[in-house]
């Protein structure tokens, strides 16, 4: 085997009615292995995974113990030979656009490529990104796109600054994606469209979050979020996580309650919340809400003067 440009890192849990389509569009080259790691999957599942993933490049098939999606792919970073890592999700796919693009990048000088992000489907918060790549800010773009899909990152990046996904059962690649792009030297927007993510029945896009899981979430933007105060200097305001959209959906699936307990996630932590323009598309009784049962108009006020 020569050397590997490329490690691909699929995570998979009972993935067998969609896989296909990702491991089709996966180019067969000899500079790239594909790492799957099934994540506790059903017997059948298990095995029908593993019979779809014959053929792929040099593959790797590992299990992990059902720890969830980050979990899984912590496991396939350690076994990674490739120069660049690249993590796709199940049920999404590549575009034709890839090959050229893993020609282009191979060798090239930089450590970490963000494509521009595609979506089939409807799904706004994708939707957010694609306007906010177009703008062109590479530092907004940079930490606020959260999601691992759709990038090049360099292994030895990832390894020289111990980068790794939280092992929660959501969430589990926000933390991982402001640490690689702050730890990034050479990073690169690229307008080209190689990867697509899908909308399915049961998707987190659509279907409804429990209130434990939106907790989660809002936990690690604040951790994140914090991360990124220590290390985006000025800009730091611009680079705050999506809160407004956990906030939403947040309210949208467990109304005023739902929403405040989130949201007191980041009030302990004086994330600026009324900064964040998603908080617009939320209804008047729910800001109102928002503004009594969080925050408070003094204290808002005082963190607004300490220029939290």
């Amino acid at each position: 085997m020569g050397t590997l440009s490329y490690s691909f890192v699929v995570p998979t849990h009972n993935s067998a009615g969609f896989a296909s389509r990702l491991f089709d569009s996966i180019p067969r080259r000899d500079d790239t292995e594909v790492i799957v790691v099934d994540d506790h999957s059903a017997p059948d599942e298990l095995a029908a995974t593993r019979e779809l993933a014959v053929g792929l490049p040099n593959l790797v098939f590992l299990e992990s113990e059902g720890r969830g999606a980050g979990a899984a792919r912590n496991v396939g970073i350690a076994a990674a030979r490739g120069r660049w890592l690249v993590f796709p999700d199940s049920d999404d796919y590549f575009t034709a656009a890839l090959p050229a693009a893993m020609d282009k990048y191979a060798q090239a000088d930089c450590d970490l490529v963000m494509f521009r992000p595609a979506t089939a489907g409807d799904v706004p918060r994708t939707a957010v990104f694609e306007e906010m790549f177009d703008r062109g800010d590479i530092v907004e773009f940079g930490y606020t796109q959260g999601s691992m899909w759709s990038k090049f990152i360099r292994r030895d990046l990832v390894e020289a600054h111990r980068v790794r996904c939280s092992e929660t059962m959501v969430c589990n690649d926000l933390y991982f994606s402001v640490q690689a792009f702050a730890a990034s030297a050479k990073p690169v927007l690229d307008p080209a469209t190689i990867y697509v993510l899908t909308v399915r029945p049961g998707s987190l896009a659509i279907r409804e979050q429990p209130l434990a899981d939106l907790v989660t979430r809002a936990d690690e933007a604040v951790r994140a979020t914090q991360f990124i105060r220590n290390h985006a200097g000025a800009d730091w305001r611009k680079a705050v996580p999506n809160s407004g959209y956990i906030l939403r959906e947040a309210f949208a699936w467990h109304g005023v309650p739902g929403l405040l307990a989130v949201a007191r996630r980041y009030a302990g932590h004086h994330v600026p919340l009324f900064h964040e323009p998603g908080l617009g598309k939320l209804p008047k009784r729910a800001l109102s809400a928002l503004w009594a049962g969080t925050f408070g108009k003094a204290k808002y006020a005082a963190a607004r003067t300490r220029g939290e």
